[in-house]
């Protein structure tokens, strides 16, 4: 598989465990989902950062939209440690609203990246080069990048 394949899974994982949060019944198991939806967000835009945004900010044509999904990796960052404290003591409607903003930032800044980078990144580089930066992100997906 190539990079971009292992991003779109990523992206659908994220996109199922909020699903599953929101479904949740108890804070329990709302605080259980939350962690595995924070970690897993965190460690796949690392990822995605250092093997696919490094990359394509060297392309003249992509460095724009690499260092704008950049800096949307920071805005979801914040959103997700905005969440955190509250988490950990009470959820109430408020933080659903939260979650819910979180959700169409998350599909916004996926769909921008269909639209953009992905196309970029299928003209510029190789088949060969997007499978070998495909197999760099699924090793570091083992070793917690």
């Amino acid at each position: 598989m190539d990079i971009i394949s292992y991003i779109e899974e990523d992206y659908q994982e994220a996109e199922k465990l909020i699903k599953y949060f929101k479904l949740a019944k108890t804070k329990e198991e709302k605080q259980i989902l939350f962690k595995k939806l924070s970690e897993h967000v965190n460690n796949y835009n690392k990822k995605e950062e250092k093997l696919f945004y490094e990359v394509m900010s060297k392309i003249e044509e992509a460095r724009n939209e690499a260092h704008r999904s950049y800096e949307e990796h920071k805005i979801l960052a914040s959103l997700l440690e905005d969440m955190l404290p509250n988490m950990q003591t009470h959820i109430n409607e408020n933080w659903e609203v939260k979650i819910d903003t979180f959700q169409e930032f998350l599909a916004t800044h996926y769909r921008q990246k269909q639209r953009t980078l992905f196309p970029l990144a299928r003209r510029h580089l190789t088949k060969e080069r997007l499978i070998s930066l495909g197999l760099e992100y699924k090793k570091s997906h083992h070793s917690g990048m």
